[in-house]
């Protein structure tokens, strides 16, 4: 994807960076967020969210997975799939995709000139009655619905951005509505407990539409169980209505469904995605897939079982290389950096083998950072802080080392070395940890979605070159 100044999409991208973007500066409550203005822009542009079948994913962590999951087993059956992601990595092509190919320039170019003009116009309205003009994330998934709609997908696969009761993507109709999981996150908007939250996701939960869910924690599953019981929906929940078995690491598993009309089992599965949180994401797609099926959606088990093997999404869980090996995961809240934790001790025999593990850490102001570090900091020999240029609501790496310093100092204590080391450039942190690299060595980078995209292209540059 060109990226010259005499790339036509140039101007129409930097317009579009200009805009609000609450991805980079999230406000101090949801006063900010109004659906009403994502529905009169829809309408403005001719609904193009109604013109595809709509599978909806929100959840605290997994939903981008899930996504992709989706994605590739729909493709694979031969369906013309649309996914809609967040944020993006390098570009934010990666956003966009149709049966696993990112949205090319000409083709955003084309969606940009469809429907820059009247979101512009729109705007004008909008400062007319003193309100604030479409933000980032508001035009970037109209844009979306509009190439996926041009395009004539056959369905699409939306993840929410933030929340999912006013998360822009939620004017949609869908056919299933999915929720991952539920933990603590963006609880000045979204509220300060469990339940709270929980009630934000199950906003997505439309009249009548069958919703999956993979929140199996009370009281979190209540929530959201009597949201769909109040809305009408048949409800599916992990490890109720489905479940995989409990396979080895990495070895083929099987996901088994039994709830009503709903019966099915599927052997011989395989994730290109490691770690049993990827597992359970699975199911959820695999549960909605079943759902499909049930509708007359033509999904056979080996599209499923190629899909699930081949689906995957930059800076999750991403390993490359072999000396080091590299692995980069925007694990961002204390749930993520949890299955990350899990899936180094229990999946990943290039952690438990390496004679040196090291961690590359930058976070977000807004994040449970202190539990986030306990969890992770034990697993590892030499500790680098960084914080990302490109946001402003990184986190200093004065204060990160700080409230490591006892985290840290605990575990010298008991007999455990483990050392620390800053850098304000989370490139130069990279290649920090780098310097000797060896076939025993294993280096994680993590924290933030920004932070991987930042240090990316250099991890890849550099296997690219070893």
């Amino acid at each position: 994807m060109n990226s010259s100044q005499t790339n036509p999409v140039t101007p129409f991208l930097q317009r579009l960076f200009g805009r609000i973007d609450y991805e980079r500066q999230v406000p101090d409550s949801a006063k900010n967020f109004d659906l009403s203005k994502m529905h009169g822009l829809m309408q403005r542009l001719g609904n193009p969210e109604n013109k595809t079948s709509v599978l909806h994913v929100a959840g605290t962590k997994g939903k981008g997975s899930v996504c992709v999951m989706l994605g590739a087993c729909l493709s694979a059956a031969g369906i013309k799939t649309g996914v809609y992601t967040s944020p993006h990595l390098e570009t934010i092509h990666q956003r966009m995709a149709i049966d696993g190919q990112l949205i090319t320039d000409a083709q955003m170019v084309a969606a940009f000139e469809r429907i820059d003009q009247r979101v512009q116009e729109f705007d004008k309205a909008l400062a007319a009655e003193g309100k604030q003009p479409v933000s980032f994330f508001e035009y970037t998934t109209a844009l979306a619905f509009d190439f996926f709609a041009a395009e004539q997908c056959d369905v699409v696969v939306l993840e929410t951005g933030l929340g999912g009761r006013l998360d822009s993507t939620n004017v949609c109709q869908p056919d299933v509505c999915v929720i991952t999981n539920i933990s603590r996150d963006h609880t000045r908007i979204l509220g300060d407990t469990l339940e709270e939250i929980a009630g934000e996701k199950a906003g997505i939960i439309k009249p009548s539409v069958p919703v999956v869910s993979g929140v199996t924690d009370s009281p979190s599953r209540e929530v959201i169980a009597g949201v769909a019981n109040k809305r009408g929906c048949d409800f599916y929940l992990r490890n109720s209505a489905f479940e995989i078995d409990d396979s080895i690491a990495g070895e083929p598993f099987s996901f088994r469904m039994t709830s009503g009309a709903v019966e099915s089992r599927i052997a011989n599965l395989q994730l290109k995605m490691p770690g049993s949180h990827q597992r359970s994401n699975a199911s959820l797609a695999i549960a909605t897939l079943m759902l499909l099926r049930a509708k007359g959606w033509a999904i056979d088990d080996d599209a499923i079982r190629t899909g699930l093997s081949t689906a995957s999404l930059p800076g999750r869980i991403e390993i490359v290389g072999s000396a080091p090996t590299v692995l980069m995961d925007m694990a961002h809240n204390p749930a993520s950096v949890k299955a990350l934790a899990e899936l180094l001790q229990e999946d990943l025999p290039e952690w438990k083998l390496a004679k040196e593990r090291v961690l590359v850490f930058g976070t977000t102001r807004d994040k449970d950072c202190q539990k986030m570090l306990e969890q992770i900091i034990p697993l590892f020999d030499r500790v680098i802080f960084t914080k990302y240029k490109n946001n402003p609501r990184g986190l200093s790496v004065a204060k990160l080392r700080n409230i490591a310093a006892p985290i840290i100092d605990a575990w010298n204590a008991k007999g455990k070395t483990i050392s620390v080391e800053t850098n304000e450039d989370p490139v130069e942190a990279w290649r920090l940890a780098a310097t000797q690299p060896d076939e025993k060595q294993f280096i994680c980078v993590a924290g933030s979605a920004f932070l991987i995209a930042e240090v990316r292209p250099a991890v890849l540059a550099f296997v690219e070159q070893n």
